[in-house]
């Protein structure tokens, strides 16, 4: 079965639904890796990557922005558990620039071992508007998002929900 996936940023409704327009359950989601998060306990803010797939818009991933900025390229792996036929993934952009993703890399897997596949890139219009990336279907069950540069000035990234 076809899935399309959604990615959300800060403030961004969560719209992640099968081809069919039925949710998605992301109960079995986990996020397997990422390369910077401002961690729970922190005192400038709590949002780690696991934020990212909490079906709550109030939280948010932030890569790290203080006491050091991580610039890009921001990445996080997710493995959405169990493998599925996958076709686009996408995300609604917060509104204003501050840590919208600029450009992107998608790619995939079916298990931990194998490689990663490219399966789509590209430049997003700095908008508030939906940004996809389509690409022939695949099974998979490990997505990955690079992003490789930001729209804003700044070296922030940030995700509300996938």
């Amino acid at each position: 079965m076809k899935k399309l996936y959604i990615l959300f940023l800060l403030f961004a409704e969560p719209f992640c639904l099968w081809a069919q327009g039925t949710p998605v359950d992301k109960s079995a989601w986990t996020v397997t890796y990422f390369d910077s998060e401002m961690p729970l306990g922190s005192l400038l803010g709590e949002a780690p990557a696991i934020f990212a797939i909490d079906d709550n818009l109030a939280t948010v991933w932030h890569t790290e922005w203080s006491p050091n900025s991580v610039p890009p390229p921001h990445t996080i792996e997710i493995d959405m558990g169990s493998p599925d036929r996958n076709y686009c993934f996408g995300f609604i952009p917060r509104s204003g620039d501050n840590g919208r993703p600029k450009e992107c890399v998608i790619s995939v897997k079916l298990n931990p071992e194998d490689p990663w596949t490219v399966v789509a890139t590209g430049t997003t219009v700095s908008n508030d508007n939906q940004q996809n990336f389509y690409f022939s279907a695949v099974d998979a069950q490990y997505l990955k998002l690079e992003i490789l540069i930001c729209q804003n000035i700044g070296n922030n990234t940030e995700i509300s929900d996938t």
